[in-house]
């Protein structure tokens, strides 16, 4: 985001930020429509979504509120699938999850 105002295309990962407790990593958003060749979950099943949520924090360092997800019910959890899957498709490969800093 620069001043208020997002950059690029809606769920389309990007915009590295820093690491929770980490300065020397940046985390990259991925792409999280439907498109096929970039969309990180695009080949995810529903049940696949759910059960992602279900494992919480795999990555270190990751912003991602896991806990809050956890709390949620598998419909809930579903019902965001449905949406992602409703989500303009873009192409656009964001790279690794994880950066070191340069």
């Amino acid at each position: 985001m620069v001043d208020g105002h997002f950059t690029g295309a809606r769920l389309a990962g990007g915009s590295p930020f820093e690491a929770d407790g980490n300065p020397d990593l940046l985390v990259v958003p991925p792409n999280l429509t439907p498109e096929p060749r970039t969309g990180r979950i695009a080949s995810w099943t529903e049940d696949q979504f759910v059960a992602r949520f279900r494992k919480g924090r795999l990555i270190p360092g990751s912003p991602m509120p896991w806990n809050a997800f956890a709390r949620m019910t598998d419909d809930d959890l579903r019902a965001i699938y449905r949406y992602l899957r409703t989500v303009t498709p873009v192409e656009h490969d964001p790279g690794p999850s994880l950066r070191p800093r340069k």
